[in-house]
């Protein structure tokens, strides 16, 4: 198991998406990791390492997160999210921010998760 990740943010713009005395990703606001990835200072891919890790080691003792894909599949998502923005293109300001849908179902229709898309 690993225990950092690597992420590529310029010195130079550091100060202009990362809060003061953090260089934790997972710390910025969501306009803030939006713009960041949108001028290529993160990738998609290192945004999600990073909140995957963070769901590692939180998630045990607040079980927030019940029901998620594998970490292939939301890494392969996210580096698809990279390529299109090597393309120039954009799904809008919420793309490559990893999201997390509520889950409000009881436990007895938890077969009735499985999503489809």
């Amino acid at each position: 198991m690993t225990t950092g990740f690597h992420v590529t943010i310029r010195a130079d713009t550091l100060h202009t998406f990362l809060p003061a005395m953090s260089t934790d990703i997972t710390s910025l606001s969501a306009s803030e990791l939006s713009d960041a990835i949108h001028a290529r200072q993160v990738s998609c891919v290192d945004v999600m390492q990073a909140y995957l890790q963070r769901i590692e080691r939180l998630n045990p003792v607040c079980n927030a997160i019940v029901n998620r894909a594998a970490d292939e599949t939301l890494l392969a998502e996210a580096r698809q999210c990279d390529e299109q923005l090597s393309r120039g293109q954009s799904r809008g300001w919420l793309h490559g921010i990893p999201q997390a849908i509520k889950d409000t179902r009881s436990e007895e229709h938890t077969s009735e998760l499985q999503s489809h898309w």
